[in-house]
């Protein structure tokens, strides 16, 4: 279904976001991907005051810089991706299994 979403990337692999694209087309998937949390493993180059604790700072961070006042759903099968102001947003899935029917009805 075309619910005319964008997508940020919060993911490890948000640095290959053109492989990530190609992925999610594979699967019928074309919304675009309009940016990706700033990042804090494997970026050696961050200063101490721009590494995030969890996931969920990474992503209230990128909100609060691009505006978080439009509608979103945080996807993702690490429970720090939502801190419990993020709670409403935010649907776990199973890193075995990615997104899954019951997900999607949510």
């Amino acid at each position: 279904k075309a619910t005319g979403c964008h997508i940020v990337l919060s993911t490890f692999w948000r640095e290959y976001d053109a492989y990530i694209a190609y992925i999610l087309s594979r699967h019928g998937i074309e919304a675009p991907i309009i940016g990706r949390t700033p990042g804090r493993t494997g970026t050696p180059a961050l200063r101490a005051s721009e590494r995030y604790e969890t996931r969920s700072d990474e992503i209230q961070a990128w909100l609060q810089e691009h505006g978080g006042n439009r509608p979103f759903v945080i996807l993702d099968d690490r429970a720090d991706a939502a801190a419990p102001d993020l709670q409403a947003h935010f649907v776990q899935t199973e890193t075995t299994e990615g997104i899954s029917e019951s997900n999607v009805r949510r």
